[in-house]
């Protein structure tokens, strides 16, 4: 389930919801959201001020990404899910990226019945549903819902254009199924689309292993180690392996 689990972003890559709306405030909200990159506690500070003086929803937005580089995910989710609710005047789109921002953070906690709801309230909103189905998706994934998170990635993938990183979702979930066939579609159609993707390769390495090809899960794994040496997926591609030799 790890490689399933949603990587909570880290806090300067997770600012382009506002980018969505022409505002006035778009300046001091990209001044806000930079100080977040560098210290957080001065951007709440800042946040905080700003708010006082009729801020709204982007000083709202920048002193919750604030709390989330602090440490404090619940209640930086917390007051996403608060902006998105209580601000009616902004895009349903804005407001869908909100709940799907909060519901991502719940996962990150654990924390999937409150993640479900965000989003559920997201995907109501969505103009386009991709981003909620991957959420919901990821969530049922991190409650052993196999079967569900490929339903919902089969809706993400209706929606636009193929994507690598849900078609190696799709994969990992439906090789738990024992779906291996189809498993084995997606990581084909993953590593068209993406061949230096590294967690196509430990998903192919998981399925090669599945099926007793130890050469070809060797192959794939020390491939995702290659180009993922020092980072999450190399290192879970690593461990597989590791396992895999000493025969567990």
């Amino acid at each position: 389930m790890g490689q399933l689990r949603i990587k909570i972003m880290s806090v300067a890559l997770v600012t382009g919801i506002f980018g969505l709306v022409a505002s006035a405030a778009s300046e001091p909200y990209d001044d806000c959201i930079l100080l977040v990159t560098t210290d957080p506690a001065r951007a709440e500070i800042e946040a905080l001020g700003w708010i006082e003086v009729g801020g709204g929803a982007p000083a709202r937005h920048c002193r919750a990404l604030a709390l989330l580089a602090q440490g404090a995910e619940r209640r930086a989710a917390e007051l996403i899910i608060e902006i998105a609710t209580d601000d009616r005047t902004l895009p349903d789109e804005v407001r869908s990226a909100m709940l799907i921002e909060a519901g991502e953070i719940y996962l990150g906690l654990g924390e999937t019945a409150l993640g479900h709801s965000a989003a559920s309230r997201a995907l109501q909103l969505a103009p386009a549903p991709r981003a909620a189905l991957t959420l919901s998706a990821r969530l049922k994934a991190e409650e052993g819902k196999w079967s569900g998170a490929v339903s919902d990635l089969d809706g993400a993938l209706a929606d636009g254009e193929p994507d690598a990183e849900l078609l190696v979702l799709r994969a990992s979930a439906r090789l738990r199924l024992g779906e291996r066939a189809a498993a084995r579609a997606d990581l084909l159609w993953a590593t068209e689309i993406a061949p230096s993707m590294a967690s196509v390769w430990l998903e192919r390495g998981a399925l090669e292993a599945a099926i007793d090809d130890r050469d070809a899960a060797r192959a794939a794994w020390l491939r995702a180690i290659e180009l993922d040496h020092d980072g999450i997926v190399g290192a879970a591609a690593r461990l597989s392996l590791q396992k895999m030799e000493a025969g567990n």
